[in-house]
């Protein structure tokens, strides 16, 4: 979900990344901003299961290594992957958190807003910020 916006390199009307600050998402329609708030803690509850997913599967390769009597190299080799791997858990889990906050900000502040409370958006919001609980 991409939002318009103003590109500041071109002076015309571009497509901007989901993640705008939240200035810009101030002056945009209830409605919008919870479809790009709920897109991106998706995205991010997603990439936290593909990445710890990826450290479980590079842990069980290097104990297979271990196991096989690989070259300490190799060993070494595959253990950097799961630091890098576990790094970018806890680097995506950073980003669900934060994008969650501020979702789950939104939601509350619309709550009250019987135009935006009962509209399919709102539902979905509400379910993903239930399915993000557990990464957060």
């Amino acid at each position: 979900h991409l939002a318009a916006g103003v590109s500041h390199r071109f002076g015309v009307v571009s497509l901007v990344d989901p993640f705008i600050s939240n200035s810009i998402l101030l002056t945009m329609d209830p409605i919008r901003q919870l479809k790009i708030k709920t897109g991106a803690v998706q995205r991010m509850t997603k990439d936290v299961e593909y990445y710890t997913k990826e450290v479980d599967g590079n842990r069980s390769k290097l104990e297979e290594m271990r196991g096989n009597g690989e070259d300490e190299a190799d060993l070494r080799r595959q253990s950097d992957l799961v630091t890098e791997s576990e790094n970018m858990v806890r680097d995506v889990r950073t980003r669900v958190k934060k994008f969650y906050d501020e979702l789950l900000d939104l939601v509350e502040s619309l709550g009250d807003d019987s135009n935006v409370s009962g509209t399919v958006e709102f539902s979905k919001a509400k379910e993903v910020l239930a399915a993000a609980q557990p990464y957060v």
